[in-house]
C-alpha cells in the first residue's frame, strides 16, 4: 500500500459509514489512508470516477441508486473496473453471497459488520501482509 491509498464507504446510513472508517482507522493507523463518503450508490460511482480509489466498501440497498447498479456501472467502465468494490450488506440469505459476486461486487461482507472480517477482507484486497 502506498502514502495515497483511498477508500470510499458508500451507505445511506451515515452511522454505518462512520463504523467503518473508525474501525479501519484503529486497525490500519500506521498506514496513511484517507477515506471518502458517499451516501448512494450514484453518488458512490461519480466520487469512485473521480478520486480512483484503491477500494470500495459499498452497501447494497441504497436510495436513488443501488449498490448493485452502482457497481455495474463501475465495472463497465475502463478507468473503475479494476476497483475492487465489497458489497456491505444486511442481505444474509445463504445464496446472497453467490448472487453479489455474480452481479459484480468483488467480495461480500454481511451486516452487522464482523470488524475482524472487515479488517481481513480490506487487507487481502488492498494486499497487505
Amino acid at each position: 500500500m502506498n502514502a495515497q491509498t483511498c477508500i470510499l464507504v458508500v451507505d445511506d446510513e451515515p452511522f454505518s459509514r462512520d463504523i467503518i472508517i473508525q474501525a479501519l482507522r484503529l486497525d490500519f493507523s500506521k498506514w496513511e489512508i484517507t477515506f471518502y463518503e458517499a451516501a448512494n450508490g450514484l453518488e458512490g460511482a461519480e466520487i469512485a470516477r473521480m478520486i480512483q480509489p484503491d477500494l470500495i466498501l459499498m452497501d447494497v440497498s441504497m436510495p436513488v441508486m443501488t449498490g448493485t447498479e452502482a457497481v455495474s456501472l463501475l465495472k463497465a467502465q475502463k478507468t473503475t473496473r479494476e476497483i475492487p468494490v465489497i458489497a456491505v450488506t444486511a442481505h444474509v440469505h445463504p445464496r446472497d453471497r453467490e448472487r453479489f459476486l455474480a452481479e459484480g461486487f468483488d467480495d461480500y461482507l454481511p451486516k452487522p459488520v464482523d470488524l475482524d472480517r472487515l479488517a481481513d477482507c480490506v487487507r487481502r484486497h488492498l494486499k497487505l501482509d
